[in-house]
């Protein structure tokens, strides 16, 4: 039964975490995320595989690695339509702006873009851009493998939230998604952490999870603090928080 599923729960992922075109298919994306998020996993790698190839295709051209890094930063970007770089921005304004939960979440509503979120972004974009630049000075297959897990791991750390903790309102996709179930949540972040120590080892592995769980319990904390709960931006946020965390760590792993 779960085998016969995942194909389905492989679409669904791929639909809501990136906007690769794929044949219509009639199913309620809402209902259906929370049993399928354990393929956060596999998705975040497929981004990643991606965003590496797109690198090798512009290769040619002899970019210096900084203007290559901020052409990847946006290729992602455009591969994913920015969704957890919104999710930053707008929790940033919301976290940041409001002066209680209610105005929290309602600034959070907001598409409008404010100083705490262009802040934000600002600073998280020069970080993966530097990071990245570091990154192209190795080999492509540490490149490919590192950024197949970066991504894997920071994505596969939300169906854990989503399992730990509950919606801060009743309406919005947090809310309709449903409940994630603590096996799917433990099984994606699983996944991740066995291909990392496939790769990479086992002393990377421990490391990189003790980085994503710590950056993940401290948004724990503070959506529960802020507004009682998770909603996709404070998600989004946590997303990229892990995704720059672990950029830096591998960095630094390859470099020695």
């Amino acid at each position: 039964m779960f085998l016969q599923k995942l194909p389905e729960h492989l679409y669904l992922s791929v639909t809501f975490l990136t906007r690769i075109p794929l044949p219509s298919f009639r199913r309620n994306l809402d209902q259906g995320l929370a049993n399928s998020a354990y393929c956060f996993a596999f998705v975040g790698a497929l981004i990643g595989v991606l965003t590496a190839y797109f690198a090798w295709l512009v290769q040619p051209l002899g970019l210096v690695n900084l203007v290559l890094a901020i052409l990847l930063v946006g290729f992602t970007a455009l591969l994913t339509g920015a969704l957890h770089e919104d999710g930053l921005a707008d929790c940033c304004d919301g976290f940041g702006g409001g002066h209680n939960r209610d105005r929290k979440l309602e600034i959070m509503k907001d598409s409008r873009i404010g100083t705490y979120g262009v802040l934000a972004l600002i600073l998280v974009t020069a970080l993966k851009i530097a990071l990245l630049s570091n990154l192209l000075e190795f080999n492509f297959l540490e490149f490919t493998f590192t950024l197949a897990v970066v991504h894997s791991l920071s994505r596969a750390s939300m169906p854990v939230t989503m399992a730990i903790m509950s919606p801060a309102k009743t309406s919005g996709l947090a809310s309709t998604a449903g409940k994630v179930a603590p096996i799917l949540a433990v099984l994606g972040f699983g996944l991740s952490l066995l291909i990392i120590w496939i790769v990479f080892g086992l002393s990377p592995m421990f490391w990189a999870a003790v980085i994503t769980l710590l950056v993940l319990a401290g948004f724990v904390w503070l959506s529960h603090r802020q507004i009682g709960g998770f909603t996709g931006d404070s998600l989004g946020a946590q997303q990229q928080i892990i995704e720059v965390a672990l950029l830096a760590f591998f960095v630094s792993h390859l470099g020695f």
